[in-house]
């Protein structure tokens, strides 16, 4: 589809090739609000959910920002922002528009993810043109609704769940464990959004077999008694010397030193493997986790809410 009839602030329904991830469905759809075109024709989309709360529904966790004026946006649904982080979609991926975001769903998407001052004008802008909102200054007016926050159902189409790529450092063994929601995990306890150390076998073609430690965190857990572990380095290029993606909030997360995402791919490992246990991401170490690999909605939920229950927990401690 042309995404030339797009802009900034529409609310868009986008079908996303599931790309990278063995046993994923061929797409999944994303439903959010367009901020920004880069160069290349992707668009930075925030992202829209029936959900009010992070996690799952056998651990819920932290309370999403309701968009108290989803009805004025045309969203059929109470709607909730998914993620405080920017998520890139291919323009040809979008659908089709539902409606434009008013001012007061520009305010509180801009409370949970704090936009750029150009990215702001141009949501602001988009607001007034299509809800004719102003003040005498001519600056956007909030609209005040009392919208139920408490109920989930069908936003603008149908939201699906996808299903769920390495080398490292391995930290010193002082390094000390973060805290959790339900206390001072081990290894064998070790969840998502954890920063471990696990061996797997050398993936080097003709390799010896033996098992070598991997640094990395958990994005994933599966059913048959494996992880999906993202990893993390402390090198800061790779061999053809492309920058990574660094974790600003390295030491809040457990490392001993300034780390880095390895790369775009992830790797599953038999849990039975992790060794070491070092700390939780931190919300911020999440978003840095996703510029890189481009993590599915539903490990992104479980990573947030992972991170704002551990260091929840260790700041109150």
């Amino acid at each position: 589809m042309n995404n030339a009839i797009f802009a900034p602030g529409h609310i868009v329904v986008a079908h996303v090739d599931s790309h990278q991830r063995v046993g994923a469905a061929a797409t999944h759809t994303i439903v959010g609000v367009l901020v920004r075109q880069r160069g290349d024709g992707t668009w930075m989309v925030a992202r829209l959910t029936t959900r009010a709360t992070y996690g799952t529904a056998e651990r819920p966790g932290p309370a999403r920002q309701v968009l108290t004026s989803w009805a004025a946006c045309q969203l059929k649904s109470p709607s909730f922002i998914a993620s405080s982080t920017l998520r890139p979609i291919n323009g040809h991926d979008i659908s089709h528009s539902v409606g434009v975001v008013d001012t007061t769903a520009v305010l509180e998407l801009d409370d949970a993810i704090g936009f750029r001052p150009d990215e702001l004008l141009a949501l602001h802008t988009a607001a007034r043109l299509a809800h004719g909102e102003h003040t005498d200054d001519g600056q956007p007016s909030p609209q005040q609704m009392n919208v139920p926050m408490d109920g989930t159902g069908e936003l603008a189409a149908t939201l699906e769940i996808d299903e769920t790529p390495i080398s490292g450092y391995t930290p010193a063994a002082t390094t000390p464990p973060t805290q959790g929601v339900h206390g001072m995990r081990t290894r064998k306890t070790a969840t998502v959004g954890d920063v471990v150390t696990v061996h797997r076998p050398n993936p080097t073609p003709g390799a010896d077999g033996r098992l070598h430690p991997l640094l990395g965190a958990i994005i994933a857990e599966h059913g048959d008694g494996t992880v999906e572990v993202a990893a993390i380095t402390d090198k800061a290029v790779d061999r053809n010397g492309v920058e990574r993606t660094p974790i600003t909030e390295w030491r809040q997360c457990g490392l001993l030193r300034a780390s880095y995402v390895t790369g775009a791919d992830t790797t599953t490992v038999e849990r039975a493997n992790i060794a070491r246990r070092f700390g939780t991401l931190t919300i911020d170490a999440v978003d840095d986790l996703n510029e890189a690999i481009e993590l599915y909605d539903d490990e992104l939920d479980a990573l947030d809410a992972a991170a704002a229950a551990a260091h929840e927990h260790r700041d109150a401690a």
